[in-house]
């Protein structure tokens, strides 16, 4: 394995060898540097050193919906550093809600049904895993259990969703169907054809279509009940890998994996990722992890032919291997590419907006979630 990481990385480093690079140090386990190819192409590289400095992820406005401008969320979050997150809802209800895998201090946020990439790692930002995942989530109710299909989505008839108390005030189901109100490890009451049921603190709301196989009758106020989450990863499946997974302080999913054990993915079709998106030149945003435990951060600026043209998906896979990562997966990027170091946006985003009428002045979309990297002994944001 060793042999063929560092063969990966020759190649690769052959392919960028028109780099050139200038690094700064932002603070002790932390630089950021600017490389530029003859392509053209300009590259914003974050490194950190996990047991210098900490690495979150939090969701715009600290809920479930909304969205923000990334310099908003780093400085909000006292951030030294910060990159754009996954993928989201653009409009509507659900506006800003991550449309990926996204679990904030512990708690869960969103999941996707679709086996897509996602990343994780412990508070301490160490025992970072890449996979493509699955979310499984269980009511058990007295001594029966029961699967919702998704969380914190629109429920469809013949669907049972989970509503958490960190998606918002309400659950936003239709009239039809029946709504299981937990809090506290205990049904506390069971509506039908309302909706619109109030998410109670420390519980949740269990939306049930009315085309659904779940027997509503089967629940009663006052009975025991508990909520599980269990992650499926599905490449490396052993018992280590499950236990690391369900270990994760933080996870967050994008598209596609790039790289897994220090090899390129070629094939992107498991995870419904195809056409242009693949094989087009556009900003990209990137994460990955080195042999050595560094975590690796890259925005890829693009759509200027004078400037930066941006990377296809294995384009950037390569370079990602060249920077050492033996994993690294597809963030979130188009005009939602953005880096900022020290509350300043350091690239130079793609999205054309016309509320900015100086041409020269960044302007950055407002995204639904962010990785932010914060002094080691800071405070969850």
């Amino acid at each position: 394995m060793l042999k063929k990481i560092v063969n990966n990385t020759l190649y690769s480093l052959l392919l960028f060898s028109s780099l050139c690079a200038e690094e700064e140090i932002l603070v002790d386990g932390v630089s950021y540097e600017i490389q530029k190819t003859k392509k053209p192409q300009t590259i914003h590289v974050l490194r950190v050193d996990p047991n210098k400095a900490r690495i979150c992820c939090i969701h715009a406005l600290n809920e479930c919906l909304g969205k923000e401008r990334l310099s908003v969320m780093a400085m909000r979050s006292g951030a030294i550093a910060a990159i754009n997150g996954g993928f989201y809802a653009d409009g509507g209800e659900f506006n800003g809600k991550s449309s990926g895998m996204l679990k904030v201090h512990g708690k869960w946020i969103a999941s996707t049904m679709q086996p897509r990439v996602a990343m994780g790692w412990k508070k301490d930002g160490t025992h970072a895993v890449f996979d493509r995942i699955l979310l499984e989530t269980t009511l058990t109710c007295g001594k029966k259990k029961y699967h919702a299909r998704d969380i914190n989505r629109w429920r469809g008839d013949h669907e049972a969703i989970l509503f958490t108390a960190d998606y918002h005030r309400s659950a936003p189901t239709k009239k039809e169907g029946k709504e299981v109100i937990i809090q506290n490890n205990r049904v506390i009451g069971i509506k039908h054809t309302k909706g619109e049921s109030k998410i109670p603190e420390n519980g949740y709301v269990l939306s049930i279509g009315p085309n659904s196989k779940i027997d509503t009758n089967e629940f009663h106020a006052g009975t025991e009940a508990s909520v599980s989450f269990k992650v499926k990863p599905l490449l490396d499946t052993s018992s280590n890998s499950k236990k690391a997974w369900q270990e994760c302080d933080y996870i967050i999913g994008g598209a596609p994996l790039l790289v897994k054990d220090g090899k390129v993915i070629k094939h992107y079709s498991k995870e419904d990722v195809s056409g242009y998106f693949v094989r087009g030149s556009l900003p990209r945003t990137a994460a990955g992890v080195t042999q050595d435990g560094t975590w690796i951060f890259v925005v890829v600026d693009g759509r200027n032919p004078e400037e930066s043209i941006g990377m296809s998906l294995p384009e950037l896979a390569k370079y990602m291997v060249s920077l050492g990562c033996i994993h690294a997966m597809n963030l979130d990027g188009g005009g939602s590419a953005a880096m900022v170091i020290d509350d300043d946006i350091s690239n130079t985003p793609a999205d054309n907006c016309s509320e900015i009428p100086d041409p020269d002045q960044k302007y950055e979309r407002k995204i639904s979630d962010a990785i932010v990297i914060l002094p080691l002994d800071e405070d969850d944001p």
